[in-house]
């Protein structure tokens, strides 16, 4: 039931239907209140007449239906400019935007009110004061100073540098909450892939998925709980965020032998999987919209490649942030650990982001530049393990580069970035191996350390 009801709160309709609900409560407690209250006690400025409050309503009713076409049309339009030139991926952030959701059951809201006025006025003929055309027009006044607000908002929506800041900035508040909870609790710590290898050498009972779809959510207390209860160790093989197909297997259970079909169906309802990806939990989703941005702008439909690079620095920015979160992050009680939330490999992660931008715009020397800056940002914050991994994937990307015939500026800057990752990384000694200062002059080298120094900064 649970799961159900977190499921419907993340549905588009859910926030407009709670407005709609709540102004028709407001007008049958205002029709009640007129039928069985003497209105004498209220203010005159707020009591209208039968005549007034018919066309009123009339011309609410057809005013409030316009606003609502114009708001329904410039959604699909907003949303269409997001298919097309953002990602398909970024038509759920327009509709679950809190604004959008709010504006528009303001809408309906009041539309609903309008229509419930006029029906019981025309139905009532003992009446003959009316507080509800009052409080109607505060409420026609809101809506047209809401649809001001309305058309601002969108075309502001629209504007990809502000879109793009915005996406980062919610990605990075909900990293910090989610490392700030992590921090908190003392039973929750990191720990590294290798630390953990013993632990899954032994024989387990895999859990499977019983539908297709994307992992919403996972209920990693109770899961800690029925771990404790049980004294055996759960691990999350697919993440939040990650597409599974049915009879796919999602969790592991360690220590115990069996399980009845009761425990089956309760560890089953501790995990929602559902058609869409939750945007509420999955920390990935803003680098991998990004990327598909980045990757977009570098067709040559669009051609872009200030917004290219403008998106190859944020997920820099993201990943350098969401490093610690890559790790895996277990449950412990008593010292034995009883939950592990398990994590790709760092690698994969980089590869995930930065192959298809390497396969489509490293023809583009500010792409490979802005990719490279990416990768100097991520290596500050990698644990002694990941530095590995960094290295290894930074000279990936640059394997196809003919340094040799390139002119010496774009040489320059390049070799100053990849000497910046070696020394971030440990690796100064593969980097000399590897590269050299090719057709610079001695007295050009001096610009690479003056460039690497202040990538470093």
């Amino acid at each position: 039931m649970k799961n159900f009801w977190i499921k419907q709160s993340r549905q588009v309709y859910f926030i407009p239907s709670i407005f709609t609900f709540s102004f028709a409560l407001l007008a049958f407690i205002l029709i009640w209140i007129e039928e069985s209250l003497d209105l004498s006690t209220f203010p005159d400025f707020f009591l209208t007449n039968a005549s007034f409050a018919k066309d009123f309503y009339t011309l609410m009713i057809g005013s409030l239906l316009t606003i609502v076409t114009i708001t329904f049309s410039t959604m699909m339009v907003v949303l269409t400019i997001y298919g097309a030139q953002f990602s398909p991926r970024t038509l759920q952030d327009f509709l679950s935007k809190k604004v959008t959701l709010r504006i528009l059951g303001y809408f309906l809201g009041t539309l609903m009110y309008a229509i419930l006025g006029y029906f019981f006025l025309m139905n009532n003929q003992n009446t003959i004061s009316f507080i509800s055309p009052a409080i109607g027009i505060g409420l026609f006044v809101g809506s047209i100073l809401l649809f001001a607000y309305f058309i601002h908002y969108v075309s502001k929506s629209v504007q990809i540098n502000l879109y793009i800041q915005t996406l980062v900035k919610e990605t990075v508040e909900k990293i910090e909450t989610r490392e700030k909870e992590i921090a908190e609790n003392p039973e929750v710590t990191y720990k590294t892939k290798e630390e953990l290898e013993d632990l899954f050498k032994k024989d387990h009972i895999d859990l499977k998925a019983d539908h297709s779809g994307y992992i919403q959510h996972y209920s990693q207390n109770k899961m800690f709980q029925f771990a404790k209860d049980n004294q055996c160790l759960i691990r999350t093989v697919k993440g939040v965020g990650e597409h599974v197909f049915e009879e796919e297997i999602v969790l592991e259970l360690y220590g115990q032998k069996t399980l009845t079909e009761d425990e089956r169906k309760a560890i089953h309802e501790m995990m929602l999987i559902d058609d869409e990806i939750n945007l509420y939990k999955d920390l990935g989703a803003g680098s991998r919209k990004l990327v598909e941005i980045a990757l977009r702008a570098l067709s040559p439909g669009i051609n872009d490649p200030a917004t290219a690079t403008f998106c190859i620095e944020q997920t820099g920015y993201l990943l350098e942030k969401i490093t610690n979160l890559l790790q895996p992050i277990v449950y412990i009680e008593k010292e034995e650990i009883r939950l592990v939330s398990q994590k790709e490999h760092f690698t994969r992660i980089l590869y995930d982001h930065f192959s298809q931008l390497k396969v489509y715009g490293f023809n583009d020397m500010s792409i490979v530049r802005s990719t490279l800056s990416a990768m100097i940002r991520i290596a500050k914050k990698t644990t002694y393990i990941q530095q590995d991994e960094v290295w290894n994937f930074t000279e990936y990307l640059v394997s196809d580069l003919e340094m040799k015939k390139m002119h010496q500026y774009d040489y320059e800057y390049i070799i100053s970035k990849l000497y910046a990752v070696a020394r971030l990384t440990g690796h100064l000694e593969d980097f000399k191996k590897s590269y050299s200062y090719g057709p610079l002059k001695q007295s050009d080298s001096k610009n690479k350390d003056k460039d690497a120094e202040d990538d470093l900064e």
